[in-house]
């Protein structure tokens, strides 16, 4: 099969306008809390959806996202259970139409939410190429938090961590189930963390769609972690007219990320024909 760029012309084209996933942080002492939100636009039908022939969407959310994340594997000690799934079709359901499951708090790094992207195809009979992108996003820069090194202002996006993998949602229930245990479950997905604050855009999947008679559905999982990770630790270096600069340090800690945000604005589900 012929590699599909992110930029391929489009023949179908479904934008999903999340306004959006927004992620803002704030901290006392050295323990990190963060709120994460999926913001929406300014009227009433919060997620603007275009839709062309051929794809429709259904988007699920994990019911162990409670009110503040879960915790991920990394905050698991001793026999406290792991967050797992045990029946995609009773674990995994419908957001609301006022979408309260977006304004959920994540109660500190290495937690998380995930969320399932149910894309519908028509049948086809040539093969097509399906495409779920991350087209735009924010992060803000801080005010007054500097990178020595770089000079820059740091960004939440620097501790941002988002995973997913695509399963056939024409399997049973019960094979989707244990695709949907492996993924929330694992400590680094086997996507490994497929956003990159460098990158304007991204790829949250690209799968194929093969010619058939019948319509075929794709899940796509994906998650958003809040970085706990050493690496994105930072230490205060100096002070110079009310900038404060920091400098990466696995001896700081996430307490420079409090007040940011970050705000994924659009989701772009896309088709072609492959070739």
């Amino acid at each position: 099969m012929k590699k599909v760029n992110i930029s391929s012309k489009l023949k179908f084209k479904l934008l999903m306008s999340v306004m959006a996933l927004a992620i803002s942080v704030a901290s006392l002492a050295y323990i990190t809390y963060a709120w994460f939100y999926f913001q929406h636009a300014q009227d009433l039908n919060f997620l603007k959806v275009n839709v062309e022939q051929g794809v429709t969407y259904s988007l699920k959310h994990l019911q162990a996202n409670n009110a503040e994340g879960y915790k991920g594997p990394s905050l698991i000690y001793g026999d406290e259970s792991i967050v797992t799934v045990t029946d995609y079709s009773s674990d995994f359901t419908d957001v609301s139409p006022h979408f309260h499951e977006f304004y959920l708090p994540l109660k500190q790094p290495y937690y998380r939410l995930t969320y399932a992207l149910e894309v519908n195809i028509e049948p086809s009979a040539i093969d097509q190429v399906v495409e779920v992108a991350v087209i735009s996003y924010e992060s803000p820069p801080s005010l007054h938090f500097y990178d020595v090194d770089t000079e820059e202002a740091i960004t939440l996006a620097q501790a941002i961590n988002i995973y997913s993998h695509t399963s056939d949602g024409n399997m049973t229930n019960t094979e989707i189930t244990a695709e949907a245990k492996t993924f929330v479950e694992a400590l680094t997905p086997a996507s490994g963390d497929v956003f990159d604050e460098s990158e304007e855009m991204f790829l949250l999947a690209t799968t194929l769609a093969e010619a058939s008679e019948t319509a075929q559905t794709k899940i796509i999982f994906f998650t958003i972690e809040f970085d706990g990770d050493p690496s994105t630790f930072y230490k205060f270096a100096s002070k110079d007219n009310g900038d404060v600069f920091y400098e990466k340090s696995t001896l700081g800690n996430s307490n420079v990320y409090q007040g940011l945000t970050f705000t994924i604005e659009t989701i772009e589900i896309r088709k072609h024909y492959d070739q």
